[in-house]
């Protein structure tokens, strides 16, 4: 997902920490089958309809992001050294230091939209209410931002909002595979949406 400000020679910083990927696997354990989409599992189920709910969006186009980001993967991360670097820590009160943007987690939001929502460390950002609440939160921004056109509020959580607004087109089928998952995501997260 990305976010405002690309990095210049002047934000290099060769200490700055986070240039490592965490590959995206599924959690182990019950999951809720959803047709051809990226099963749910289970213990994300009330999260994702929770996080969904208290920011008025659809809860199944929630998971469809989740699943077409990481494919739920809880400890996802992808560094993003292209974009700013960022003061950021392990723990919350602990030490900051300067790290490469990333997209962590499920929803592979980035560091930089967690500091702006005031989480600044990986901990909060993992936690799964967080990273489901700020990505929800960012899903009804976009939609605000481009109403009547859920496509491009679906490209613009991952080319952002400006990105989007120029005519950038996610690569790898990313849009239609998020709207293709979401019909499916409805019918599975029925029972537990009541629509």
């Amino acid at each position: 997902m990305e976010s405002g400000g690309g990095a210049t020679l002047q934000d290099f910083d060769p200490k700055a920490k986070g240039l490592e990927t965490v590959e995206s696997k599924t959690p182990p354990g019950p999951s809720l089958k959803a047709g051809n989409a990226p099963a749910i599992p289970s213990k994300q189920v009330p999260i994702i309809v929770s996080a969904a709910r208290e920011a008025g969006i659809d809860p199944a186009l929630l998971a469809a992001t989740a699943a077409r980001e990481s494919h739920f993967g809880e400890t996802a991360y992808r560094a993003e050294p292209h974009l700013k670097q960022v003061l950021w820590g392990k723990t919350p009160g602990g030490a900051k230091e300067r790290y490469y943007d990333g997209s962590i987690g499920p929803t592979q939001v980035l560091r930089s939209n967690f500091i702006a929502r005031g989480i600044t460390n990986d901990r909060d950002a993992y936690d799964l209410e967080n990273n489901y609440r700020i990505s929800a939160g960012i899903i009804k921004g976009n939609l605000k931002a481009f109403p009547g056109n859920e496509w491009k509020a679906v490209a613009a959580y991952n080319v952002g909002q400006y990105g989007a607004k120029i005519g950038r087109i996610p690569a790898g089928g990313y849009t239609e595979t998020v709207l293709a998952w979401r019909k499916a995501y409805q019918k599975a997260l029925q029972p537990y949406t009541g629509q």
